[in-house]
């Protein structure tokens, strides 16, 4: 929930945000969308339990973005441009990907 609040309170009010929505094959962590239909965001957020393996974490989270089609629901409202993220913490580390 922190991490939604988090995200909701920078995220342009022309903008919409879901969290834990279901799209393609599973539950992404965050998906945000632009009302205009030109930008859409799909995150998933991981935890390393090793800073040596935080860049594993990450290509898994991607992985795991690619292997069940966060992206589906965006495409399918036509959105532009898409970008996936994962974001790994290890502590107070973080690294975005």
């Amino acid at each position: 929930m922190f991490i939604w609040y988090s995200f909701k309170s920078v995220v342009h009010p022309y903008n919409k945000i879901y969290s834990n929505r279901e799209s393609g094959y599973g539950i992404p962590d965050v998906i945000i969308k632009n009302k205009k239909k030109s930008l859409g965001i799909v995150v998933e957020f991981k935890v390393s339990k090793k800073v040596k393996d935080m860049e594993d974490v990450s290509k898994k989270g991607l992985k795991q973005i690619k292997d069940k089609h966060y992206k589906e629901e965006l495409e399918k409202d036509k959105i532009k441009t898409i970008y996936e993220y994962v974001v790994v913490f290890h502590g107070k580390k973080a690294i975005v990907r």
